[in-house]
């Protein structure tokens, strides 16, 4: 069964790192490894009600 989030906007800063690293880890780093890629978590920044989350 997938896993779910409570409602990301009710979530602390912390709560939303830790869930956007879960869901890298959970659904899309295995594939980008596959290929010989890989990606890492940089940033989390909230402004006017939007998240933007930056990668590498």
């Amino acid at each position: 069964m997938e896993k779910t989030y409570p409602d990301f906007e009710k979530m602390t800063t912390i709560e939303k790192i830790n869930a956007i690293d879960e869901i890298i880890d959970d659904k899309i780093r295995e594939f980008l490894q596959a290929d010989n890629g890989d990606l890492d978590f940089i940033d989390l920044k909230e402004a006017n009600g939007l998240t933007d989350v930056y990668i590498f």
